[in-house]
Formats: structure tokens, C-alpha cells, sequence
């Protein structure tokens, strides 16, 4: 299990034992950079990228599963734009491309990801073009499983803006936003990936979401989770 640690500036790696519960020690400890904050792997568990939004990073390690320790990749982080601060990372089920979600930027970035090493290929906005930007940042990003799709929250514009993945190029095509709860910080698509749930961290509920073949979301209903909903985990029941 790896750690981003926002405050400490560093990732750690534990080890999960049989019982399922971790080693006291961690197996590594890496200081990387200021406000680590999103972690991903690969699909191959080779790679993992750490998103910082406070030092305008993305950092790279090779990964062996076997051990649990990380190689740093040369060169070690790719400096991001300064208008975009990544926030949450994600990387598509094929391992060629990698997404973040830029808190200040009010937008998504896609990386072609090559042994590690990323290169900034698309920028596209999460709010609409009449909405102040200085009053959203963006929080949360996920892919569907099929890798279809990825989707955004929207603090402060209080929606889900979706996108449409090239399933050759890995470019996005917006498809919008859709209201949601206020201050949508967290949220979770279920693992058979039909469905979409939101923590709204000022409502104080949860709303639900069908994704319909599109892509698009449309709303199932909403319960209430009490004060402050940080965050929500769509887990398997079976």
C-alpha cells in the first residue's frame, strides 16, 4: 500500500501482510516534493506516478511488486505548468496515457507515459467558458474501468465534468458538466462501473449517478451521509 503524505512531502510504501493488515514499519519511505497528493499505478504495476500540487510535479518511479521498493526514473519529476497545481492522478487501463486533475488550472491534462516518463500532450477546461474560474478548483479525477471515460469534480461550480477518451490517441472530448452536491471534493465509480457516487462535502449527502453507454451521467437519487462528506468508496459486496 503506498501513501502520499501531503503535509510530510514524501510517499511511503507498506507491506500487507496475510491478515490483511500492514507491516508497523514502512517497507520505504521516499521524500519527494511539497503537498504530495494523488497516487496511481499502472496496469502492469510497474510504474507509479505521484501528483504534488504544491510543488507543480508529477514524480515517476519504477516499481517492483515483488519487494515493494521504488526506483527513482531519470529524470525523477516532470515540472508541470504553474497555472495547474495536479491534484488527483490516474493512468489509463492501456498504461500509454495518464491523466490529472489540475486544482488551480480549473482543468485536465493527458501525459503520454512511456517507462515512466510523461510528456504533456492536452489541456482541456472542466467548467464552462462564462463561469469565473478564480471561484472552482477541481478536486477528484477517475477512469472507468473500460477506460473510456474520466470524469472531474468541481468545487465551487459544484458539478462532474466528463470526457470522452480516443481509445487510440488517449485525446479527451468534453461532454459537459452535471450538477451535482456542493463542494463535490470526493467521488467513486463502482467496480462493475455503471454507476457514479459523489460526497458532497457542504450537503452532507451522497448523490448517485447511472453512467449511461454515452458516458453521461444521469441521476439515481441522493442519502443523506452527514456533516462534512470528505469522501466516498464504491467497493464490491460479493
Amino acid at each position: 500500500m503506498l501513501t502520499a503524505y501531503y503535509a510530510a512531502d514524501k510517499v511511503t510504501v507498506h507491506r500487507i501482510l496475510e491478515d490483511g493488515s500492514l507491516s508497523q514499519q514502512p517497507v520505504q519511505t521516499s521524500f519527494t516534493a511539497e503537498k504530495a497528493h494523488g497516487i496511481a499505478f499502472s496496469a502492469d504495476n510497474k510504474t507509479v506516478l505521484v501528483s504534488h500540487t504544491g510543488a507543480n510535479r508529477i514524480y515517476s518511479f519504477h516499481f517492483n511488486e515483488k519487494t515493494g521498493r521504488l526506483l527513482d526514473t531519470q529524470p525523477k519529476f516532470l515540472k508541470t505548468p504553474i497555472t495547474h497545481e495536479p491534484r488527483h492522478i490516474m493512468v489509463h487501463p492501456s498504461d500509454n496515457w495518464a491523466y490529472t486533475s489540475n486544482e488551480k488550472g480549473d482543468s485536465i491534462s493527458k501525459y503520454d507515459l512511456n517507462d515512466g516518463q510523461l510528456l504533456l500532450r492536452q489541456t482541456l477546461s472542466t467548467i464552462p467558458t462564462d463561469f469565473d474560474g478564480t471561484k472552482n478548483s477541481t478536486a477528484r479525477c477517475e477512469i472507468t474501468h473500460n477506460g473510456r471515460f474520466i470524469y472531474v469534480t468541481n468545487r465551487g461550480h459544484d458539478s462532474i465534468a466528463a470526457f470522452e477518451i480516443n481509445q487510440t490517441s488517449g485525446e479527451m472530448t468534453s461532454l459537459g458538466q452535471t450538477p451535482t452536491e456542493a463542494t463535490p471534493r470526493s467521488f467513486s465509480i463502482c467496480p462493475s462501473g455503471n454507476f457514479l457516487y459523489v460526497a458532497g462535502e457542504k450537503s452532507g449527502r451522497i448523490a448517485a449517478y447511472r453512467i449511461d453507454p454515452g458516458g453521461r451521467l444521469n441521476s439515481t437519487g441522493t442519502v443523506t451521509s452527514g456533516p462534512v462528506s470528505w469522501s466516498v468508496v464504491a467497493v464490491d459486496s460479493n
